[in-house]
Order: C-alpha cells, then structure tokens, then sequence
C-alpha cells in the first residue's frame, strides 16, 4: 500500500526524470546538429582544395567569386553545346555548366559525398554573352543563398527570367 506522500514522492521523481530526459535529448540533438555542420564544412575545405588546380591565369573575377573556365570558347556556339566553369566563393565550390539552349531554366544538383555541387544554366549564349550569361545565372541563384550556396538534400529547378 502507497501512502499519500509516497505518491507525491514518486511523481516528482518522474517529473525530475522527465526533465532529464528532455534535457539529455536536447543535448543529444544540438551534438549530432554541430557533427553535421562540422562534416558540412570539412566537406567544402576537401572541395576547395581538390578544385584549386582549376583556378590559374584564365579565371576571371565576378562578384564575390571568382571563375574558371573549363574549356576554350569557340567562335562558333552550336545548339545544346555545353561549357563547364568552376565557381569558387569563400564559401564553397561549385560546377555551373552553361548550356546554349532557349528553354532558359536552370537546376542545381545535390552534392554527393566526396562530390561539387553542379548548377547546370541552359541559356541561348554566343561567344560575345557568355560573359553575361554566367553573371544571369549567378544573379539568379542569389535567391537560393548564393554565394552561399548550401548542399540541398535534392535537387532544385530554377527559371531564368
């Protein structure tokens, strides 16, 4: 048989066990949250260094990043032709591949492990714009945190205005 102070007893040691609980979930939670931003961001030194050999005397700087083109533009730009720049922020690398094309939208794909976070733009580009047109994409994806662009767990379609 409980008495009544027994019982009184006992509830605020559930109480107490029950803040505890709360409490160590809590710090459990913010631990994995800080291990995750603390992978994040090894993550992005392992990009940025792995990418730096890309960046040399053809890069050029626009905005707050600076760009590096992957291959030589020709004189002559055919339909669906893609070209590849290497995007670096003091953030994170990124790889934006123009395509020439009217559908003018755009995707960024999730960066896998160990991988770059790929921004692929399809805009109608000739040799005189592409300069611009690399400036609309980066433009555009200031909506998304750019030039802080972080790894989304999936991909996000984007419309070029």
């Amino acid at each position: 048989m409980t008495t009544k102070y027994g019982m009184i007893g006992l509830q605020k040691s559930l109480k107490i066990f029950h803040k505890m609980t709360m409490f160590v979930s809590l710090y459990l939670y913010n631990f994995k949250t800080e291990m995750i931003m603390i992978t994040e961001w090894i993550e992005r030194i392992k990009r940025k260094h792995n990418c730096k050999a890309h960046f040399g005397n053809d890069s050029f700087q626009m905005k707050d990043c600076i760009v590096a083109p992957v291959h030589l533009i020709p004189e002559e730009i055919y339909d669906n032709q893609e070209f590849d720049f290497y995007v670096k922020t003091k953030y994170d690398v990124y790889l934006l591949r123009i395509t020439n094309n009217e559908s003018k939208c755009g995707i960024i794909y999730p960066a896998k492990l160990n991988g770059i976070i790929y921004i692929v733009s399809n805009l109608p580009i000739s040799k005189n714009n592409i300069i611009e047109s690399i400036q609309k994409t980066l433009n555009r994806l200031e909506e998304y945190g750019f030039p802080n662009l972080k790894n989304s767990k999936c991909k996000i379609a984007f419309q070029m205005e």
